[in-house]
């Protein structure tokens, strides 16, 4: 029996020696039962597995890839299959998506002192969503669109943003904040100008929290095993253009300068402190997976298993 008739063996679980073994996500680079399946898999539709590996390198993606598509042309055409296995699919964050709503893109990048994207970590960032419904999206907008106006964007609103967003996830997966532990948050509008219903808005806020490590929001996958004290405080400034008849945004651009202390379990740092620069940008909702703490938004309009 050759290596990969023995790997495909031990995904279908053929015997009772290897029926623990089901998942090509337990043969690939990190086999076994427990731990981590984090990466990359190339799969065909039978699920068997064709290559995998789990790495930042792009060449090393590349190969992975050319690895994969020399063992599919290596297959026969009964071996490729051409139906994939049924998936339980009764439930996906991503039907929850706000297609009429508004959805932005956060990208994430560690600055130096002088707001320079730090050369120890410039080949490292991370992305994420955030999602706002429709009826959500009237906390962006102004009630009297005169140039000249100020207005407080809602509460709700810049919380979700100091909660589950303004947080230091650049090197790996943090922890939101609780409701209690924002300390101050604000988001300020001013209308620009007005050209028939588009009206352009200057965006200005801060936002400041802090966890003393005790864990406030119950029982879910966030809850850690430790306490894990925290600070996050940004100044943020931004622009919004609206079709104020529709009640719609057109375009959103909002930086955030984020001062972290402290850290997590999977975001662990060598420094006790240190800049994030996070830009947040309106993009289709198709084009965007769920947030990280979707789960955890407080949030009814948000279908939850």
């Amino acid at each position: 029996m050759s290596a990969a008739d023995e790997v495909w063996r031990l995904q279908r679980g053929d015997d009772a020696e290897c029926r623990t073994f089901q998942s090509f996500a337990k043969v690939g680079h990190y086999p076994g039962a427990a731990g981590t399946k984090q990466g990359i898999y190339l799969v065909t539709p039978g699920g068997r597995l064709l290559a995998s590996a789990n790495t930042l390198s792009p060449a090393e993606v590349l190969a992975t890839l050319r690895s994969g598509l020399v063992s599919w042309n290596e297959l026969s055409p009964q071996e490729r299959g051409t139906d994939p296995p049924p998936v339980d699919s009764r439930h996906r964050w991503e039907k929850s998506r706000p297609g009429d709503g508004l959805v932005l893109r956060s990208i994430l990048r560690d600055l130096g002192p002088d707001l320079a994207i730090d050369p120890e970590t410039s080949g490292l960032f991370n992305l994420d969503h955030a999602w706002f419904s429709s009826e959500e999206v009237a906390g962006w907008l102004p009630k009297d669109a005169t140039p000249g106006t100020t207005y407080p964007v809602s509460d709700l609103v810049i919380r979700r943003l100091a909660r589950f967003h303004l947080v230091d996830n650049v090197l790996g997966q943090t922890l939101p904040f609780a409701d209690e532990e924002i300390v101050a948050a604000s988001l300020e509008g001013r209308v620009l100008s007005r050209e028939g219903n588009r009206v352009t808005i200057a965006l200005r806020g801060k936002t400041s929290a802090s966890a003393d490590g005790v864990w406030r929001l119950g029982d879910n996958d966030w809850k850690p095993t430790q306490p894990w004290p925290r600070t996050a405080t940004t100044e943020l400034l931004g622009s919004l253009v609206v079709d104020v008849e529709a009640g719609s945004i057109e375009e959103l651009s909002l930086v955030a300068l984020l001062l972290w202390t402290g850290h997590t379990r999977f975001n662990t740092r060598r420094t006790e402190s240190g800049q994030v620069g996070i830009l947040f940008e309106r993009v289709p909702a198709d084009q965007s997976v769920a947030p990280a703490f979707v789960d955890i938004y407080d949030a009814s309009w948000i279908e939850k298993p």
